[in-house]
Parts: C-alpha cells; sequence; structure tokens
C-alpha cells in the first residue's frame, strides 16, 4: 500500500501545472511554440488563399529572460491580396533582486495593405526600463515596469513619425 501510494503521489506531481508567474519558480531553459494554418479554396469564380503564422519562444537562465513573439498574416482573394501584415516583439528583462528587474522592449507592426492617406505602413517602438513584482508567489503575479522610449512609423502621405514614447505597463496573473 506504501508504494502504491508514493507511485499515485508521484503520478499526481507530475500532472499538475508548474509554470508559475513571474520569474519566481519560473521554469529554467527554452520554451516556445509555432503554430501555422494555410487554407485555399477554388472554382470558376472565386480562388482564396488565406495563410498565417505564430511563435512564441523565450529562455531563461535564473538572471535574464527573454521571449520572442510573432504573428503574421497573408490572404488573396481572386489575385488580390486581402491580408498581409505582421506583429512581433521582443521583451527582455533582468532581475536585479527577487522583486526589481531591468527590462528592455521592441515591438514591430507591419501592415502591407495599408494604402489610404494617414494609415500607418510601419509602427517600431524601442524602449526600456524599471520594473517592480508587487506580488510574486506561485498563485499571483503583479508587475508593474515603465521607462523610456522611441518611436519611428511611416505613414502612407505623410512624414515619417519620429518621436519620444514612453512603455508603462501593469501586468496581474491569478
Amino acid at each position: 500500500d506504501a508504494v502504491e501510494n508514493l507511485e499515485e503521489q508521484i503520478r499526481d506531481d507530475r500532472d499538475r501545472d508548474l509554470d508559475r508567474f513571474g520569474n519566481s519558480g519560473r521554469r529554467l531553459g527554452s520554451y516556445g511554440s509555432v503554430s501555422a494554418r494555410a487554407t485555399a479554396t477554388g472554382d470558376d469564380d472565386n480562388d482564396t488563399v488565406d495563410l498565417g503564422v505564430g511563435l512564441r519562444f523565450g529562455n531563461y537562465d535564473g538572471l535574464n529572460g527573454y521571449d520572442v513573439t510573432l504573428n503574421y498574416n497573408y490572404g488573396e482573394a481572386n489575385d488580390e491580396e486581402t491580408k498581409n501584415n505582421l506583429l512581433a516583439g521582443l521583451d527582455y528583462r533582468r532581475d536585479l533582486n527577487s522583486n526589481l528587474f531591468a527590462f528592455g522592449k521592441l515591438d514591430v507592426v507591419f501592415d502591407g495593405l495599408a494604402d489610404e492617406p494617414g494609415e500607418f505602413e510601419s509602427d517600431t517602438f524601442v524602449g526600456a526600463g524599471l520594473g517592480y513584482r508587487i506580488y510574486n508567489d506561485a498563485d499571483r503575479q503583479w508587475s508593474v515596469q515603465a521607462g523610456p522610449g522611441f518611436r519611428v512609423a511611416e505613414v502612407i502621405d505623410e512624414d515619417e513619425v519620429s518621436e519620444a514614447a514612453a512603455a508603462l505597463s501593469s501586468n496581474y496573473y491569478q
């Protein structure tokens, strides 16, 4: 009975969700996933193609962590583009102590179909700053971060936007 009870406890421990929020208890090493989809339909009057790919990859070594995300969509109907956009991001964190961290981020947006005056063809933000973990345990994580940044955007029929910007966020997980 004692051996069976131990085996049952081992199975229960293996089956539970060990992913935790924040860097406290965060799994060391790399993680990630890729998803892709493609559909095509065609008949005498209508041909469509719809493609998409999503990616999330990250790594944490106990002090430094980064996450890369990417989402790309492309669509065509009767040889005319209906979608062509990219969203991508890179987030870096370095723990300074158990509650304080430094961060850097890069976000990129591209819209290949932007063609109307005032529409954004591309928009890029880069920033860095400090963050603080208000709560950081196995059941909840709440962090705030803020810092200066810079933004560059290309707008159809307008001057390029180049401006000082800021990163400000609050993330709560339960």
